[in-house]
């Protein structure tokens, strides 16, 4: 069977499962020859997290910018929805919302 794939920004998991089920669904009653393989692409941080991890820590957007190794005016860009943050530093941020214990591990980094 030939694989096809395709990236569809800023899809959400619940999204990408309904497609995946319909997709296999058709597959099943024979509608289709091909095979869909889903990625699941993760969604940058929203501008609210960044403020929200910021202030959580009591941080100004120096000190933030400074653990994740950016500049203090991509941090503003994040908070102010200019920019969005790249697939590691989302990822990051997201980590350490969830356990900001790590700050001093990633600053010593």
């Amino acid at each position: 069977m030939k694989f096809t794939s395709k990236i569809v920004d800023g899809m959400t998991p619940a999204y990408a499962r309904r497609l995946a089920k319909s997709l296999l669904a058709a597959e099943a009653a024979g509608k289709t020859s091909r095979m869909v393989k889903v990625y699941r692409v993760p969604i940058p941080a929203k501008p609210n997290e960044v403020r929200e991890l910021r202030k959580s820590l009591h941080f100004k957007r120096e000190e933030l910018a400074e653990v994740l190794g950016v500049s203090a005016e991509a941090v503003r860009s994040w908070e102010l929805g200019k920019r969005t943050p790249d697939t590691p530093v989302s990822k990051l941020l997201r980590l350490l919302i969830k356990t900001p214990e790590l700050v001093p591990l990633v600053r010593a980094a």
